[in-house]
């Protein structure tokens, strides 16, 4: 390969798996703590879950999928506030009992699940939840709900082998903020892949791809390449910016123990706090630690 070899030894070694990060809650509710179940949600069956406290930006939005009828149609929204989605003060702080659980495949073919919850007010809510995403999961789980990393790592990183090249690529599941390793077992390079939404062109002819991560490390490309494209789909922003760099050995760990905050596309900026998701870091250390050939 003409790109310079990074040793996954010394990445393996300086790189050990860690928990999920926690949301903060406060003293009194020290025996609930963050844990999202996936596909294992009938395990939450008979516990208790406590409506998480959401970042103030999206505090007006309220809470989504939360229905007062089993048939989960939009008319049945439970609670509705103008955003039509669920008053936030009626899910925040407050608990709710898993009654039951059963796995449905949605209009477009997603697999599924309707939870039957029972509020301390003995209302019957329905939600529609999701196991794919886990920033949609907005409870904080009495005991917490941990997956081993082994499962985690099968479920949210990708990969592909290249018979002319003789290369695996590895990709962590995110496509707006990815880690692709690409390699073989002599060694891998890494590249981090960035994309933001934009109702401007001004990024068009741009250079440069800065990166601020939540413990305060700054990281910069300022002769990264910009791709600016229209947005296929017929929702969100009319244009996409994508960033992709070549990561040092350096870069590699400042990126893979801490997730991002900030990012600036040229001239266009993507505040990380706005989406709520997490598991960044841990999907990129289920890439770094791949077994590849």
């Amino acid at each position: 390969m003409r790109n310079t070899i990074l040793t996954i030894a010394m990445v393996a070694l300086t790189f050990g798996m860690n928990a999920q990060q926690e949301v903060a809650v406060d003293s009194s509710q020290q025996e609930f703590s963050k844990g999202f179940p996936y596909e294992m949600i009938d395990q939450l069956v008979g516990k208790r879950i406590k409506g998480a406290v959401m970042k103030p930006t999206l505090q007006k939005y309220g809470f989504s999928g939360l229905y007062r009828s089993e048939s989960m149609k939009y008319n049945q929204r439970w609670k509705e506030n103008d955003s039509y989605n669920t008053e936030y003060s009626e899910v925040s702080g407050k608990i709710f009992t898993v009654v039951s659980v059963e796995p449905y495949v949605n209009s477009i073919g997603s697999n599924k699940y309707k939870v039957e919850l029972l509020s301390e007010k003995k209302e019957t809510i329905w939600l529609d939840y999701s196991p794919k995403y886990s920033h949609n999961f907005y409870f904080l789980v009495e005991g917490g709900f941990e997956v081993s990393d082994e499962y985690f790592c099968s479920k949210f990183i990708s990969s592909s082998y290249d018979d002319f090249e003789e290369e695996t690529t590895v990709r962590s599941d995110n496509s707006s903020y990815r880690l692709i390793r690409v390699g073989n077992s002599a060694g891998s390079v890494f590249y981090l892949s960035a994309s933001v939404g934009s109702d401007s062109t001004a990024a068009i002819g741009g250079d440069g791809f800065y990166l601020i991560l939540q413990d305060g490390t700054k990281l910069s490309w300022p002769d990264a390449k910009l791709d600016t494209e229209v947005n296929p789909s017929k929702y969100g922003k009319d244009y996409i910016v994508d960033a992709f760099v070549k990561l040092t050995e350096e870069q590699l760990r400042k990126i893979s123990t801490s997730d991002p905050k900030k990012a600036k596309f040229y001239v266009i900026t993507k505040d990380f706090a706005d989406y709520d998701e997490s598991e960044y870091t841990r999907n990129f250390r289920c890439v770094i630690d791949a077994i590849i050939k």
